[in-house]
């Protein structure tokens, strides 16, 4: 390893100064991402509880394998299970609704007050998880950050009605119910579906892609007696890519869908049927297919009622698909949320921005902050924005708590001496920083100055050196000129 020359190792020992005493040397973070909070039904109390928090507070397990995994979330324990790793369910053979001989698919019957996760968006094949059986509901469970693939054979018919395969299935009364940032990749029958009198549920910044059948909400025409005052469901900053129809399909509950995005729909989108009511607000539709309808208030069966509020359809060239309306006019939810607007507060984005909004945020690999906040603070620290807020910085350092978890700090630690460091090697400086494996909604940038005014990322060579129970140690290597007096900055964009 070479020294630098003097005036060059000068301007770095100033650099290091600058961090020890900062903690960080860095541009301003730039725009944040939108609001991942909970909002809709799910936060309505009713039926002995208030509000959602699936496992917070209880005990965090880290789940790899299938027993495991069946074992934590059919526990009565209030747990945080984390997925670590793509998981195949078929081995249970235990599916509802059976299989083919060669291709069993299995089953979880998932107990109340549990939050499943994944930090890096992990996979679950072939299998369902059974939110409800028989007579019983459960309550309090959140679903976050993960993949469902594989539930799925051709059906020659078209009709995929053989095998009743659902990668989610709330029934049975059960309510409180989270789904939020999942990719749900075609499955035999549904993706979520609700029956059986299932309640409080919203269903969040998912994305639901070549699929027959999407959302079910109320099995058929003749369940009024356990589904009238149930089956209040909010879906919002859903992306249903390359889809058929029910986005939902509704049936005697209360649906409101807001700032969905579709493209390429194939049939009946929305469907608001059999005393059904559903307000639509900021929808955005691109490509509709000839003859589909993105709303539509009857499906066979019975009428609902359905109104479109500043929504917007892009029609193919020649194409005239149009939304439909019913009851408009006289709209307002069914008992017991009889008015015309929904019983909680919610904030709407511009219809013109969904398509970017959602296309940007929906799925798996968004939510990193918000799953480092729910391991590291408690459920009373996460109401106080201002202890676990992202600008917040609980250890009194001056270093948020965003900027914590992008490098891979704990909140409550004071942070000591440099976030990153600098070395010099054959002529190189190199600048060495950590930061979490599945820390995707971040965007590290690495510049360079000699003034401390025009910044560039150019000539800078960044790539990971090395990881180590989930942190990665990154180097930007910079080929060093002359004696130039040179800063570095690393930038974290949200």
């Amino acid at each position: 390893m070479r020294s630098p020359p003097p005036a060059f190792h000068r301007a770095f020992v100033l650099l290091n100064v600058l961090l020890a005493t900062l903690g960080w040397f860095a541009g301003p973070l730039l725009a944040g991402p939108p609001n991942f909070d909970l909002v809709g039904f799910a936060t309505v109390n009713g039926l002995g509880r208030n509000g959602t928090t699936g496992g917070a507070g209880g005990e965090h397990v880290h789940v790899s394998a299938l027993a495991d995994l069946a074992r934590h979330l059919e526990s009565n324990q209030t747990l945080m299970v984390e997925i670590l790793n793509d998981i195949d369910l078929s081995p249970l053979a235990n599916a509802n609704g059976g299989f083919p001989g060669d291709y069993p698919t299995g089953e979880i019957l998932v107990n109340s007050h549990k939050t499943i996760y994944s930090k890096n968006g992990a996979t679950l094949r072939r299998g369902t998880l059974r939110i409800g059986k028989g007579p019983t509901g459960r309550q309090n469970i959140i679903v976050r950050n993960l993949k469902f693939r594989d539930l799925w054979v051709l059906d020659p018919s078209g009709q995929y009605d053989e095998y009743g395969w659902d990668y989610i299935g709330i029934e049975a009364g059960s309510h409180h119910i989270w789904i939020d940032h999942c990719d749900f990749d075609r499955a035999y029958d549904g993706m979520i579906d609700l029956k059986g009198g299932a309640d409080f549920v919203t269903i969040s910044w998912n994305v639901f892609r070549n699929q027959k059948k999407c959302n079910l909400v109320g099995h058929s025409e003749n369940t009024a007696a356990t589904d009238r005052g149930h089956l209040n469901v909010t879906l919002h900053h859903n992306w249903y890519d390359h889809v058929e129809e029910r986005m939902p399909r509704m049936r005697f509950g209360n649906a409101h869908v807001f700032n969905l995005y579709c493209n390429d729909l194939g049939g009946k989108g929305i469907q608001s049927t059999t005393e059904a009511a559903t307000l639509v607000e900021n929808a955005f539709f691109v490509h509709p297919r000839s003859g589909s309808y993105p709303t539509v208030e009857v499906n066979g069966g019975g009428t609902g009622v359905v109104k479109v509020v500043n929504s917007v359809i892009v029609n193919l060239p020649g194409g005239n698909v149009a939304f439909r309306q019913f009851g408009a006019s006289t709209f307002t939810f069914n008992a017991p949320f009889a008015t015309p607007v929904p019983p909680y507060s919610y904030a709407l984005d511009p219809v013109e921005a969904v398509p970017n909004i959602v296309t940007n945020h929906a799925g798996v690999g968004k939510i990193g902050f918000e799953l480092w906040r729910l391991e590291q603070f408690t459920p009373e620290q996460l109401l106080n924005t201002a202890l676990s807020g992202p600008d917040a910085a609980p250890a009194g350092d001056g270093i948020a708590n965003w900027v914590k978890y992008a490098l891979g700090l704990p909140p409550f630690v004071a942070a000591t001496g440099p976030l990153m460091t600098l070395r010099f090697e054959n002529g190189d400086a190199v600048l060495c920083y950590q930061r979490p494996a599945t820390a995707g909604d971040v965007t590290y940038r690495v510049e360079v100055s000699s003034d401390l005014v025009n910044w560039s990322g150019t000539g800078l060579l960044q790539q990971a050196v090395s990881s180590s129970a989930g942190l990665e140690i990154w180097e930007a290597c910079y080929a060093t000129s002359g004696s130039r007096a040179l800063f570095f900055r690393l930038i974290l964009q949200r």
